[in-house]
Parts: C-alpha cells; sequence; structure tokens
C-alpha cells in the first residue's frame, strides 16, 4: 500500500482523525445488495477516501454518479451518501476485493482473484439480472481474461442466470475513453430499461440481442472507487 504510514487523508471530510495504514486496510465498505435486484455493479476495490467515508465511489473525480443519472438509472446525480438508497430503484454495488487502497496497481494479483469464490456466492444467492463490471481489471481479475470488448459479455457468473456487463472504469483516471464510457453506459440504461419493460420473465431474456457496445480498449489504469 502506498498510503503514508499515519496521517490526515487528502480530501476527507473536516474533522477526520489521523489514521495509519493498517487502520485503513481494516476498514470494509458493508455490500448494497438484496434479492432479485436489477442490476449489480461490481468494483475492483474501495478507494481510500470511499473507505474512511463509508460511501461507494466518493472520490473526488470518479464519474461513476455522474454517469448513473446520464444513463437513466437513477433520476438525478446522486451523492454518494445517498448509496444506499440505490436499492429503492433495484441497483446495488459490491466490490471484487474489499481491502481498501490508494489504486488498484496497491492490490496484488492474488489477493484480487482470491474474491472470486464471494462474488460467485453473492451473485448466485442475491440472482441479479444484470451483473455490470466496472472496468476492464474488474472483470479479467475475475474471470481470468479480458472481456470481448466494452459492454455485454457471454460469460457467466456460477451457476447464475446473470448477464455480465463490462464499461470502461468509471475512475477520473479513464477519461481518455469518455465517449465509449458514455456509450456503455447509455447501453446499460437501455438493457435494464428494456428488462424492466419486458418482465424479466426469464434470466437474460429479451436482452441478449442487444448489440455490445463496440470500442477499442485501449490501456486504461485507474484507482479504487
Amino acid at each position: 500500500m502506498s498510503a503514508p504510514e499515519s496521517g490526515v487523508l487528502p480530501g476527507a471530510p473536516p474533522g477526520t482523525a489521523p489514521y495509519s495504514a493498517s487502520e485503513i486496510a481494516a476498514l470494509r465498505l458493508p455490500d448494497i445488495i438484496a434479492p432479485g435486484l436489477d442490476l449489480l455493479f461490481v468494483g475492483f476495490n474501495p478507494s481510500v477516501i470511499s473507505a474512511v467515508r463509508g460511501h461507494y465511489y466518493a472520490r473526488p473525480g470518479n464519474r461513476f454518479w455522474l454517469l448513473l443519472a446520464l444513463a437513466g438509472l437513477t433520476p438525478r446525480r446522486y451523492a454518494p451518501e445517498e448509496d444506499r438508497t440505490l436499492l429503492d430503484l433495484g441497483i446495488g454495488i459490491t466490490d471484487l476485493c474489499p481491502i481498501p487502497t490508494p489504486g488498484i496497481a496497491d492490490v496484488p494479483r492474488a489477493v484480487a482473484e482470491a474474491g472470486r469464490g464471494a462474488l460467485t456466492a453473492k451473485v448466485e444467492k442475491f440472482a441479479p439480472r444484470i451483473v455490470s463490471f466496472n472496468g476492464k481489471a474488474t472483470y479479467e481479475r475475475f474471470f481470468g481474461r479480458l472481456p470481448a470488448g466494452w459492454g455485454r459479455q457471454e460469460a457467466r457468473i456460477g451457476d447464475a442466470g446473470s448477464l455480465a456487463f463490462v464499461t470502461p472504469s468509471s475512475s477520473g483516471r479513464a477519461n481518455g475513453v469518455t465517449p465509449e464510457r458514455e456509450a456503455a453506459y447509455l447501453v446499460l440504461g437501455a438493457l435494464v430499461r428494456a428488462g424492466r419493460a419486458r418482465g424479466w420473465a426469464t434470466p437474460g431474456a429479451g436482452i441478449l440481442e442487444w448489440p455490445s457496445v463496440v470500442g477499442r480498449q485501449r490501456g486504461v489504469g485507474g484507482v479504487g472507487e
């Protein structure tokens, strides 16, 4: 972990107490999940700022909340502090790796891949209709291979019938693929609305014919949420 051994977190709310690296590493963001969600987002791991604040995608510059509004998945741009209200919209959030770090490069491959079993169990238990991986690195660490492109994937998670989807990272460091990222979220929003309109009669039914988002997968780095 590349954070300093102790000190006040840059960008933390006023009055935040000094922290140590070990204290930060021990923080956890609780899953935002429930049975039968329309959409479950899977991030790589929490940023330090998100872990300290106790809310997903709280790092300044992360575009997650803006992209949800753009896609019509939320009626407006939500604040990170409203993250748990996503359940009211049939949307949840979890991470592949629960350990907070300044960036995904601080998470050893083996540690990230160790989250495969837990994520598979969550998806099989809660059966979300769509599972959207935030960033190709998240998808790659879980499946062991890069996605075929941005958008829907043929891969499935365990015995769940959930549709897998991939968007470019919402991190501010991924702004070089803004057009592809916005397009991916627009298609994701359309998929959710189509599924709802058709009653999700069968897992994946009525949405597999939607085209994948075509976009070159440039080397996009990223940070946690």
